[in-house]
């Protein structure tokens, strides 16, 4: 998983994080998704927003069609979403990732 152009004051392209995992597992990406966000809410001295959520920030997370990658996104939405603030109810998480995920192109197998 790799983190790019997700500040105002980076350079397009810039690679903010790279994350690498042998398990391939939806487990392991909701791991490494919860250890991303919290680092960078750590660097950063703020939470870092997903605007579907927080009503700012992140407004879409592209992945490269890696089921489990999505999988573990929405695992983690669920547990990173509190519906008497948020206002979004869904629990499931593959309904939940529907809102910010975006894929890439490139990777998709046509």
């Amino acid at each position: 998983m790799i983190l790019s152009q997700c500040f105002p004051h980076s350079t397009p392209g810039t690679t903010i994080a790279c994350l690498y995992s042998q398990h391939e597992t939806r487990v392991a990406y909701k791991m490494l998704w919860k250890a991303l966000f919290d680092a960078l809410d750590r660097v950063t001295n703020k939470t870092i927003g997903l605007h579907f959520l927080d009503g700012y920030g992140l407004e879409g997370i592209i992945l490269d069609g890696c089921r489990a990658q999505a999988e573990g996104l929405g695992d983690y939405l669920v547990s990173r979403n509190r519906p008497e603030m948020t206002g979004v109810t869904d629990t499931n998480p593959l309904v939940m990732v529907t809102h910010i995920l975006r894929l890439c192109y490139v990777h998709i197998d046509w």
